[in-house]
């Protein structure tokens, strides 16, 4: 598949694919075993280098407390792509499914679907994922995963619907209809088999 993949570009896209491939890689790898690219401890605090500059044995330098900044951003790369991660899939995953559920109710439930889409939507994300997580007596990071899932699932919901209701508005799935195909058996065997290319794409 990637070899078919790399065969339809040009010399120069399958240069900048693999430099972003590796760079991927690079986080991956900095974030799944940080241990081996973190030589201090991210919690050890040298008072005496505070906000000192960069050198040999501190790369990216000190902060407030002596800590050294480098291995802070190595440690703390773990939890922003388990974070990022959880955030995409969630915000993907809920609309989709709501959506799905909506595309063959009545019209009554696709009104009630819109309006918690444009209540979620007035609110600005950050503020809405900040009030969720301050309403927390002890935030974690499943805390902080579902704060920003709530915030930021509107946008695709909104978007995701659109897309839905575009394929069940085409002819094959028009044809199906006439058959006397049943709803979910149309959604399953024609529109998410559809619908999961666009998601790559949009993913």
């Amino acid at each position: 598949m990637l070899k078919r993949f790399f065969s339809k570009l040009t010399g120069l896209q399958q240069f900048q694919t693999c430099i972003a491939l590796s760079i991927l890689l690079l986080g991956f790898l900095l974030a799944a075993y940080p241990t081996i690219f973190q030589p201090l401890d991210p919690f050890a605090q040298q008072l005496h280098m505070t906000f000192s500059g960069p050198s040999e044995a501190n790369l990216l330098g000190c902060d407030h407390l002596g800590r050294d900044l480098y291995s802070r951003i190595i440690y703390g790369a773990k939890y922003s792509l388990l974070i990022g991660l959880s955030v995409a899939t969630l915000t993907i995953i809920f609309p989709v499914i709501i959506s799905s559920l909506i595309l063959f109710s009545t019209p009554i439930w696709n009104q009630v679907y819109l309006f918690v889409l444009d209540v979620f939507l007035v609110f600005p994300p950050l503020l809405l994922a900040i009030l969720i997580t301050a309403s927390s007596s002890e935030p974690s990071s499943v805390d902080v995963i579902l704060a920003l899932s709530l915030a930021g699932w509107a946008a695709n919901g909104r978007l995701i619907r659109s897309y839905l209701m575009q394929i069940q508005g085409q002819d094959f799935v028009l044809a199906a209809q006439s058959l006397g195909a049943s709803s979910w058996r149309i959604y399953f065997t024609k529109i998410i088999t559809t619908f999961s290319n666009i998601i790559i794409i949009y993913s």
